[in-house]
């Protein structure tokens, strides 16, 4: 016999707590959401950010949830001497990307960066940060580069590197 049990939220029997300082609270999973994006290499000599195709999009079921975005792989590389900020930028409903990096209790300039002193970097990249977008309209989470120094960065850089981004929403 096989048993299903459904139900509208999970919260732990003492409640969630609520988010202070640096610390960003969730509870039971509601929805995962993960995708690889159209897995193109990105390139930019910018040092402002712009996009690359590693993408994903959740609609949340609950206002106060709150997504947790982890965003690994994705071979980053800066050129010799340089460095790459990797950040993730959020967009609500369509509206236009604005960046979860320089939010309180999180990094001012990106989420993760590698710099290079001689030679050239490869590597994949790990990101993971709880947001709480607060609607229940569609969130789409994309990833963000920009180059240190200006002579210019990669992401994505190998055929087959292709970078995951997993969204998961929580209960609050």
């Amino acid at each position: 016999m096989a048993s299903e049990l459904r139900v509208d939220k999970i919260k732990p029997v003492d409640g969630v707590s609520t988010d202070s300082g640096n610390n960003r609270y969730g509870g039971g999973i509601i929805q995962v959401v993960q995708s690889y994006g159209n897995g193109a290499e990105t390139q930019t000599s910018s040092t402002s950010y712009v996009a690359t195709g590693t993408a994903a999009t959740i609609t949340p079921k609950f206002s106060t949830s709150k997504i947790m975005v982890e965003v690994m792989g994705g071979t980053c590389s800066p050129y010799q001497n340089q460095g790459m900020n990797v950040s993730v930028y959020r967009s609500i409903n369509g509206g236009s990307f604005t960046a979860l990096h320089g939010v309180s209790g999180r990094p001012s300039n990106s989420l993760w960066r590698v710099y290079c002193n001689s030679g050239r970097v490869q590597m994949g990249c790990a990101i993971k940060v709880l947001d709480a977008p607060a609607t229940t309209n569609s969130v789409e989470y994309k990833v963000y580069i920009a180059s240190i120094g200006g002579n210019g960065c990669q992401f994505n850089n190998h055929f087959y590197d292709h970078a995951s981004i997993t969204l998961t929403e929580n209960s609050a």
